[in-house]
This record gives structure tokens, sequence and C-alpha cells, in this order.
């Protein structure tokens, strides 16, 4: 396994700490609505823009994934990872638990 489950603290302190990272949020557009983590591209796994944007995603970069819950991002870590992405990081809980801890709307 080349990815890593990290809880929203872990996960923000290693945004901050990465050079060199890619933020993907992979939820629907109306829980994009509910506010977002900054910097972070919107492709919605559900539309299956990852597959058809596959290229977009930089394998040179740490990809840092969310999503609502964290279910549905850790799937998108299965799928970068058998498409030999070798750092991913998946954000425990997903925007829900971000947002329970840092009370905010965007980072």
């Amino acid at each position: 396994m080349v990815w890593r489950n990290l809880h929203p603290e872990p996960f923000v302190l290693a945004l901050k700490l990465e050079k060199n990272y890619f933020l993907i949020d992979v939820r629907t557009a109306s829980e994009c609505a509910e506010g977002i983590i900054e910097n972070s591209l919107h492709l919605d796994v559900g539309r299956n823009d990852i597959v058809e944007r596959l290229l977009e995603i930089p394998k040179e970069k740490s990809i840092f994934i969310y999503c609502q819950h964290g279910i549905r991002s850790m799937q998108v870590c299965r799928f970068l990872e058998s498409k030999a992405y070798p750092k991913l990081f998946n954000l425990i809980g997903g925007y829900h638990a971000y947002r329970t801890i840092f009370n905010k709307t965007t980072t």
C-alpha cells in the first residue's frame, strides 16, 4: 500500500509541510457548496472525473484526497495506487471531520 489514512490535524499539517502536493476533492458539486479545502481540484468521483481526467493528476507530487466522509476518497486512493501513483494520502472522516474540527468552510 502506497497510501496513508490521516486524521484531519495530521492531514492539514502534512499539507503545510509538503512543498510539492496536489489536493483533490472527490465530492459532488452540491457537497462542495458546503465549503472546500483551499487549493483543491474538484473531480467528482460519481461522474467518473477521476478516470476521464487522470492525466491531470501529476505522479511526481504527493496526492491528498478527500470526500465527504472518507470512503470515496479511500476508493480513489486504491484506484490511483493501481495506476502507480507513489504517494497518496486519504483524509479520514473526510470534509465532515475536517469541518467539525476546524469549524470553517475553507483553509
